[in-house]
């Protein structure tokens, strides 16, 4: 018996590699909408203390 090495070079289904660019696209789209923009008003200002 002879243990050769596995390739490298592994092939990877099509659909497969298509979801996972989806997912990765979707997660970096969903990332950047969360971003601050320059400019853009807190919701919360944490300056202002408690108002009760």
């Amino acid at each position: 018996m002879t243990d050769k090495p596995k390739s490298s070079g592994a092939r990877v289904n099509p659909i497969v590699q298509a979801a996972a660019d989806q997912v990765a696209n979707s997660k970096r789209r969903r990332k950047d909408l969360h971003s601050p923009c320059t400019g853009q008003l807190s919701l919360f200002d944490p300056k202002e203390g408690n108002r009760s």
